[in-house]
């Protein structure tokens, strides 16, 4: 039978071996979990919140169907043919209509809704007010932002005289400055057109 060998101390050397291993294997075991807490996999990043849709704005219904003009809508202007005339040369007077807004809008342009008055310094001398074949025209005026062209009316030709309703009295007007102005579908130009009878 074989005796075990013995350390200086007197244990045998299979313990003290046995001893060795188990520390080793302990030290192993705990290097391994400081490794594993060490080298352990960062946890994946939260998932960004979900964005936030913006508001859905619905436009408000815009009505297609045009609308009578209103005053801010239209822009009348009186025109005539020359700023100066000779004697003997017939003025002819017409007016010219715009619409300044964004919208379509209508607008009776008809010779029962228009009119052409020319006056002085002392007041008016001629109109066109109940010389016309009274008639009614509605028409879509366009907006002129859009490229549309401006109303005109046809030029009427002033005989240079006086009148007492459409009836000419034959005075012819002296010589001077007179001033034109036109109504159209109840709005007023908001200026008048100048011009020198010699």
């Amino acid at each position: 039978m074989a005796v075990p060998q013995r350390t200086e101390r007197g244990v045998p050397r299979s313990v003290y071996r046995r001893r060795r291993i188990l520390l080793l294997l302990g030290l192993l075991a705990a290097a391994v979990v400081v490794a594993l807490i060490v080298v352990r996999p960062a946890p994946p990043p939260p998932a960004p919140p979900p964005p936030v849709a913006a508001p859905v704005v619905v436009p408000a219904p815009v009505s297609t169907v045009p609308v009578p003009c209103t005053a801010d809508q239209v822009q009348i202007t009186p025109t005539v043919d020359a700023s100066e005339y000779a004697v003997g040369s017939l003025p002819r007077l017409s007016w010219s209509l715009v619409n300044v807004s964004a919208v379509h809008c209508l607008i009776d342009i008809g010779t029962r809704q228009q009119s052409l008055t020319v006056s002085d310094d002392a007041g008016v001398v001629w109109s066109t007010v109940g010389c016309l074949p009274a008639a009614d025209q509605t028409y879509l005026l366009e907006p002129a932002a859009s490229g549309a062209q401006p109303a005109m009316s046809s030029p009427t030709v002033w005989n240079r005289d006086s009148a007492d309703g459409c009836t000419s009295n034959g005075d012819q007007l002296p010589s001077g400055t007179y001033q034109l102005s036109a109504s159209v579908g109840g709005f007023s130009s908001a200026t008048a057109a100048s011009f020198v009878l010699d």
